[in-house]
């Protein structure tokens, strides 16, 4: 019966999608970065007044529950809560599905602050401040 359940418990934990940020510190950020190790990056900026938090929340939690993360790091960077996060999935297919599933998420304008999308180490998408 013990063995029963221990791979009963086995099976649900490797089934478990869910990917916790690891936190790490800007300078340790910046070799993923280099090395161009992230196969997504996304910074969440400041105007002066916070960062885009509600953004922020909807994508970590998509995050969260996305298949296929190898893993997921984050740094602070900046005094208002500016942070990025550093994406690495094992298979195409996902990191494609993924990068437009984020793409969806972040609004092409704001006024609470801005977030950046780079895919393999290239900018992609930025958003911008609301035109007058």
């Amino acid at each position: 019966m013990k063995r029963v359940i221990i791979i009963v418990f086995s099976h649900l934990l490797s089934s478990c999608n869910a990917t916790s940020p690891i936190k790490i510190d800007e300078k340790e950020g910046q070799i993923l970065v280099k090395k161009n190790l992230c196969d997504l990056q996304i910074s969440f900026g400041s105007y002066g007044s916070g960062i885009p938090s509600k953004i922020q929340d909807q994508i970590i939690k998509y995050l969260n529950s996305r298949k296929g993360i190898k893993k997921l790091s984050t740094w602070a960077w900046g005094l208002e809560g500016e942070s990025d996060y550093c994406v690495e999935i094992s298979e195409e297919k996902e990191l494609l599905s993924a990068k437009d599933e984020i793409l969806k998420i972040i609004p092409p304008f704001s006024k609470d602050g801005y977030t950046i999308l780079k895919f393999q180490g290239k900018e992609i998408f930025r958003t911008q401040w609301p035109p007058n």
